[in-house]
């Protein structure tokens, strides 16, 4: 499903490059409000990490610094839990993050 969220940027964006996979922006952003089906905003909190896939290489990543408004639209998916026990547990860690 997709929704449109308003928040503020916690940590400025940086380029994530893996081999293989598109190139990501990443920044970490603090919920403000989301539009729920009727168009209606909502105020919300929390925490989300925005990772942002490039079609196109960038020559550095956007100017997201510290304390940015931004409208955001597209999917909201919850971080996978670890595939094998005792395995890395992506979700948790984020909760370490804040």
């Amino acid at each position: 499903e997709v929704v449109a969220l308003r928040g503020r940027v916690v940590e400025p964006a940086w380029l994530r490059e893996r081999p293989g996979e598109l190139p990501q922006v990443v920044c970490l952003i603090a919920a403000q409000a989301l539009q729920d089906a009727a168009g209606t905003w909502r105020e919300t909190a929390g925490h989300l990490r925005l990772m942002v896939d490039l079609v196109q290489p960038l020559p550095a990543p956007p100017e997201w610094r510290a304390g940015a408004e931004l409208e955001i639209v597209g999917r909201l998916v919850r971080p996978s839990v670890a595939g094998q026990p005792g395995g890395f547990d992506y979700r948790q860690w984020l909760r370490t993050q804040g």
